[in-house]
């Protein structure tokens, strides 16, 4: 993609008041911190840890799932055990090895210039999400950064999803999802509200392909084209 079509531009002109971004391999690559936590639940449990690239397939549906889907399955009867522990560890360090990918702070400084109103929404439970980008962030560089919390579905759950469009007030229509993974692809679509897929997080274009978005960005600088 090298930039919007002029028809697609037209049509969505004004069309967006919030931007609504996945925080994990989209806004920052956490995926250092999230590998180093969960090796050390590994080495816990006397399992040999795994490699940072190993998790790229296993994060998008929360901490919990990394789990699920990296124990042995003869002892997934200890999951609330390991899930436990990783909270743990991650919510102990969740940013020291997680930066912001290239060009998404200048990005972000650019939609708040044009007035638009941003957003997290993210599958990491909401007080570790606050760390991060607390840590990453200028302070009000986000309106609200929506995480897991007690009680509330993780995505692509539809009222999870719509649950998070109601915390802005907006209208699903209003508001353009920016994410890098299926979970997020298929959280826009439960609600109606437009996406784009990164190809510089955790998925391959080709995983993505398999879903609606309006396109493909390969750079933060890509997203300018689709909100005008």
């Amino acid at each position: 993609m090298t930039g919007a079509p002029v028809y697609y531009q037209l049509m969505r002109a004004g069309r967006y008041r919030a931007v609504m971004f996945d925080l994990d391999g989209t806004l920052v690559d956490t995926m250092g911190d999230i590998a180093a936590s969960a090796n050390r639940v590994l080495e816990d449990f006397g399992l040999d840890t795994l490699p940072v690239d190993a998790y790229r397939s296993r994060v998008g549906w929360g901490l919990r799932r990394t789990l699920e889907l990296t124990l042995p399955e003869g002892m997934l009867d200890r999951l609330d055990e390991a899930a436990k522990l990783h909270l743990e560890y991650y919510r102990a360090a969740p940013a020291d090895l997680t930066v912001p990918y290239g060009g998404i702070s200048e990005l972000l400084e650019d939609l708040k210039n044009r007035g638009l109103r941003i957003f997290v929404y993210t599958n990491k439970d909401e007080v570790t999400a606050r760390k991060v980008t607390d840590s990453l962030f200028p302070s009000g560089t986000f309106e609200k950064v929506i995480g897991a919390r007690p009680g509330v579905p993780l995505k692509p759950d539809p009222e999870a999803a719509a649950s998070a469009v109601s915390i802005t007030g907006l209208k699903a229509g209003e508001i353009l999802y920016i994410g890098d993974s299926e979970v997020d692809m298929e959280t826009a679509e439960s609600v109606g509200m437009d996406a784009l897929a990164v190809l510089w997080g955790y998925r391959s274009r080709e995983e993505l392909e398999k879903y609606k978005a309006l396109a493909f960005p390969g750079t933060p600088d890509e997203i300018r084209d689709w909100i005008q």
